[in-house]
């Protein structure tokens, strides 16, 4: 099993709906805590953009009428990010039920734990909502940008936001904006952390909600 500073870790976020698809996506990679690398897009509309989503992520079927290819168009670059490390993101099962409805699977890739040379999932998931729910319990919200504000981290991603974002999409529901505010969050956490020993597994252990899959995961740490 690999040290968690040795993988890369990619922060996914979507927008879109169940009709629409992804319409737009956004990732940041960090290695050992640092950025990487970041990237975002807009993708074809399945169908058109209802108002009541509109109004959530501001992005109308005008926005997008030059786009010319389907999210489901991009599983090379999807498929190849799984492949280079782990997928994280605040709430993952949004996340990862996107990406499910249209890809049940990847390609091969490495599972990061066991060494499993034949493994077929997007997950498991570093979850940041999970991550603060399970170690952090007592707050009054877990939230995004509650938990943004709580660790005065705001300011740090205005910064991120005006260097990686576009100038329209530097907001709370921008894809990008929110992946760079999942990263954040989970560099503050092992900060937060940095007297515990933090492995990969206990990780994903603390982004599960289901305290089974959480003792399996700790268990296998002790060996």
């Amino acid at each position: 099993m690999k040290d968690w500073r040795d993988i890369k870790l990619h922060f996914l976020d979507f927008e879109g709906g169940v009709g629409t698809g992804v319409i737009e996506y956004g990732y940041v990679t960090l290695l050992n805590g640092k950025i990487q690398e970041t990237q975002t897009g807009f993708c074809k509309p399945i169908c058109s953009v209802p108002e009541i989503e509109f109004r959530q992520h501001g992005i109308s079927d005008t926005f997008l009428k030059d786009e010319t290819e389907f999210f489901s168009e991009k599983f090379i670059e999807f498929a190849e990010l799984r492949e280079s490390g782990l997928f994280g993101a605040h709430h993952a099962s949004v996340e990862s039920n996107f990406i499910k409805r249209v890809w049940a699977y990847p390609r091969k890739s490495p599972d990061f734990l066991d060494g499993d040379p034949s493994y077929f999932s997007w997950g498991p998931w570093v979850d940041t909502y999970k991550l603060f729910l399970n170690t952090c319990p007592g707050l009054e919200s877990y939230k995004l940008s509650d938990l943004i504000n709580y660790f005065k981290l705001s300011e740090t991603l205005e910064d991120l936001g005006a260097r990686y974002c576009s100038s329209r999409r530097k907001k709370y529901h921008c894809a990008l904006y929110d992946a760079i505010a999942s990263a954040l969050l989970f560099m503050a956490l092992i900060e937060l952390k940095k007297s515990e020993k933090i492995t990969l597994r206990w990780l994903l252990a603390n982004s599960c909600s289901q305290s089974k899959k959480q003792a399996d995961f700790q268990q296998m740490d002790l060996f």
